[in-house]
């Protein structure tokens, strides 16, 4: 039993653009699993087998279902009419001054209009637009149009592109198109009825104007054996009005009635008990706040798109929506049956923003990784298998490396030199990771990512896991859950099945980075991956991996025989060109050095500086920038010597010796700053800035303005200000420990608020900085200088949400002008601090109760 897909559209003269964002809304949705497969979006006369509509919901309907227009030409086609039709009124009705009971308009505008949005389909009618029949014999998408017959008070016309044997035609074997159009569209008091061989044809809606019930028996009759899915396009709820007998108010109450279509929703929607919207077989979507628009105010075409924008932007329409292109793109053609959506059950948790966060290497960086002479690296990639080991202390830029590695040419250059075709992928682990859920530091995040990429490479690859995904997997599935369906035990087994397979054969080279982040059992992940590989032999399927991580037993033990590079011992070129770069860009403010003293002191600092790193990145990031400090004190030359000597070698004992100089008024500051990110959302150490503002403030500010009624009035101009002295403050406070990150993959969308983030420097301070004794030594310093603790992390991001709130002013999407613009960001929800907060509080108290006992 197939599903045959019905559309409706209501009359509703220029309001009818909103049924046509809507539909556009609806159809992008629909076609996203086509697009996702690179295969053309469907347009609704191919997707629809039956479109019908009243008036100039008639009108959409020829252009989408016969005239085979795609709905942005319908959409351009449709408002360069509504401007044409309502542009030139009837000569008795400039001269009354008001419609009365005649046509307010001339009907020739409308039928010139009607024939230009033919004529734009003259290649796909294959005739001259005035001879090109309604009638189409075998069609892809039926089409029907309502009428009303003159002659007969109470009789509508229904004016069909096909024969339905069922019921008596009620046009002309021999209607025109153009007639169709001026049969269904001439509304009346607005135009003079259409006549054909002394029949009178008008406007449908003045009997029939939401022409559901229409729809739903046509369909009826013509797929009697199958389903139907009925989606109902509205042009808008006009509001009640009393009515009114008097004469010159007749022909307005006249076509507002006509045009009140939601009474006949209700009573459709009603029908068997509301069974079809319960099954989701029946959609209906109307737009609020446009029904008193004019049938004829073509002025208020741009009213009518915002506000149907403002309706899909709802969430509760979106969901709606969602649910209805779901129906919608039941056996829709995705190339291969089922592909969208095992991608798409695997998509989402496959994020891996990690890499967009990585800096650029410094320019002239990892040549070195190019010459043969001093490791084994390029002669892997050319012609080696298995797993290439990238090891180093922690900070010393293996994640910059894998991210240079995958962009550098020379890379694709090696890996297909002896002739193989290699395709590359790449995972980022990450355990400061933005997302929430934590996927980004889990066995599962890569194991989706692996399984995701090749997919995406190889389609073909998915006919090979299609009857595991059926049995195992998609069971599982569930409408709004917010985990994964896929196991680990499940994407094991998919990733085992692909290497096993030899129906494909595929070369790919997997980079993956931070393995050393991944919490759980890295050893028997470790092993998986190994196993993996060994499968792969003698099969289709051929991968190596390029893996980097700190240098910890567990790796070492798996790993040991592998080829490797410690990274460190290479990197000494990179930290001279950076060091030297950073130092000579400086300008000396001493009074006892020329340009050729400071330029002989920054290179014995270089020499000193780099000696000193042993290939510590992040070492040498902060200890420049506290020599770049010294040089702008107009330091000299002993001043800044002593200043490096009395940085420490290793990286803990430095991150000790900055915060041990950062003042304790300061230090107090910074201590709140270290919580906030400890207690972020989901782990992840990482804040928005705008977040971060917030979260800093006086907290007992944040209830007192809970008193006072509306929203805290703050300008966009006001809150870009603060956001940028906060980037110094905290350079200032936290001696560059904390640093602002700008979110390369945010949306294009988000406000300037939303595309940067507050994290720490590194992963290993953040490591250092959770341990109790070093926050009891920042405690000890703080409390003897009489500075209370600062209030719990919690407290502050829970106040931080609820001033967000009082200064929140819309939940719109951002308009286009930068001055136009409503700041806003998503913080966690309340009742989720709140949560956690009682859980804390309970902790605390079976803490005491076991204490006092």
């Amino acid at each position: 039993m197939a599903l045959k897909k019905l559309l409706s559209i209501d009359g509703g003269g220029v309001r009818g653009l909103a049924a046509i964002v809507v539909l556009e809304m609806i159809m992008g949705a629909a076609n996203e699993g086509r697009r996702k497969n690179n295969l053309p979006p469907q347009e609704p006369w191919e997707m629809f087998d039956m479109i019908g509509g009243t008036s100039t919901g008639g009108l959409i309907a020829i252009m989408l279902g016969r005239l085979h227009m795609s709905l942005q030409e319908c959409k351009e086609a449709y408002m360069t009419l509504s401007m044409k039709a309502f542009s030139e009124r009837h000569i008795l009705a400039r001269a009354a001054g008001f419609a009365g009971l005649g046509p307010k308009f001339e009907t020739k505008p409308l039928e010139e209009a009607i024939m230009e949005v033919l004529n734009k389909a003259r290649e796909h009618l294959g005739v001259s637009p005035a001879d090109a029949l309604l009638k189409e014999d075998d069609a892809a998408c039926k089409v029907f149009v309502v009428s009303h017959l003159q002659n007969i008070s109470d009789q509508t016309a229904i004016l069909r592109s096909y024969d339905n044997f069922e019921k008596p035609p009620q046009s002309i074997n021999t209607m025109k198109i153009w007639q169709a159009c001026r049969a269904t569209s001439a509304a009346t008091t607005f135009y003079e009825p259409l006549i054909i061989d002394g029949t009178r044809y008008s406007d449908g809606g003045l009997l029939y104007n939401n022409p559901v019930s229409h729809v739903h028996a046509e369909g009826s009759e013509m797929f009697r054996d199958d389903e139907t899915l009925l989606i109902s396009l509205g042009t808008g709820i006009a509001s009640d009005k009393e009515y009114n007998p008097h004469l010159f108010t007749i022909t307005n109450q006249l076509v507002g009635l006509a045009t009140r279509t939601q009474g006949e929703a209700d009573t459709f929607i009603r029908r068997e008990g509301g069974k079809a919207a319960r099954a989701k077989r029946y959609f209906r979507f109307d737009i609020p706040g446009i029904g008193d628009i004019g049938l004829e105010e073509a002025d208020k075409l741009l009213q009518i798109k915002l506000a149907s924008e403002k309706f899909l932007n709802n969430p509760e329409v979106g969901m709606k929506v969602t649910s209805c292109s779901e129906q919608l793109a039941r056996g829709l053609d995705l190339g291969t049956p089922s592909n969208s959506e095992i991608c798409q059950s695997l998509g989402p948790y496959a994020a891996n923003p990690r890499q967009d966060t990585i800096p650029l290497a410094h320019p002239n960086s990892f040549q070195w990784i190019w010459d043969d002479a001093k490791h084994n690296f390029v002669p892997w990639l050319k012609s080696g298998s298995g797993i290439f080991w990238i090891f180093g202390k922690p900070a010393s830029g293996k994640s910059t490396l894998m991210k240079f590695l995958l962009r550098h040419n020379s890379t694709n250059e090696h890996l297909n030199s002896q002739g193989g075709q290699y395709s590359m992928c790449q995972y980022f682990f990450h355990e400061l990771s933005e997302l929430d859920t934590r996927q980004e530091s889990s066995i599962a995040g890569l194991l989706h990512g692996i399984l995701f990429q090749l997919l995406q490479l190889f389609p073909e690859l998915i006919r090979t896991i299609r009857p595991m995904y059926r049995k195992k997997v998609h069971p599982h599935k569930a409408p709004g859950s917010l985990t994964s369906i896929w196991t680990i035990e499940n994407l094991k087994e998919a990733l085992m099945s692909l290497a096993t397979q030899s129906s494909v054969s595929q070369k790919v080279c997997l980079f993956i980075d931070g393995f050393d982040e991944c919490q759980g059992e890295r050893g028997n992940y470790l092993d998986f991956l190994k196993s993996w590989l060994q499968k792969m032999i003698g099969n289709g399927l051929s991968v190596k991996i390029c893996l980097s991580s700190r240098d910890i037993p567990a790796m070492r033990e798996r790993l040991d025989t592998h080829q490797s590079l410690e990274l460190h011992l290479f990197t000494r070129k990179d930290i001279t060109n950076f060091v030297s770069q950073e130092l000579l860009k400086t300008k000396s403010k001493s009074i006892s050095l020329d340009s050729h003293g400071h330029e002989l002191i920054t290179r014995n600092l270089i020499k000193s500086v780099v000696d000193k790193a042993q290939g510590v990145f992040v070492w040498v990031k902060l200890v420049v920038a506290d020599l770049v400090s010294g040089l702008e004190a107009a330091e000299d030359e002993e001043d800044l010597e002593v200043r490096l000597q009395s940085l420490p070698p290793e990286l803990e004992d430095l991150y000790a010796h900055i915060i041990s100089r950062i003042p304790c008024r300061d230090l107090h500051t910074a201590f709140k700053y270290f919580q906030l990110l400890l207690r972020a959302p989901g782990k992840t150490c990482t804040l928005t800035l705008l977040q971060f503002l917030m979260a800093a403030q006086n907290p007992k500010k944040c209830l007192q303005n809970l008193d006072e009624p509306g929203l805290i009035e703050t300008s966009p101009e006001e809150i870009l200000e603060k956001l940028a002295s906060l980037k110094d403050h905290l350079r200032d406070r936290c001696g560059n420990l904390i640093q602002v990150q700008t979110r390369r993959n945010a949306p294009r969308r988000w406000e300037p608020t939303r595309r940067e983030n507050v994290t720490f420097i590194h992963l290993s301070f953040k490591e250092y900085i959770s341990r109790d004794s070093v926050q009891q030594g920042i405690k000890d310093r703080i409390q003897p200088w009489g500075m209370p603790l600062v209030p719990t992390a919690d407290l502050l991001l829970m106040a931080s949400c609820l001033l967000l709130l009082k200064t929140q002013k819309s939940r719109k999407r951002c308009p286009s002008k930068p001055q136009e613009r409503n700041f806003r960001t998503t913080p966690d929800s309340y009742s989720r601090w709140r949560g956690r907060e009682r859980g804390r509080r309970r902790r605390i108290h079976r803490r005491d109760l076991q204490e006092g006992t």
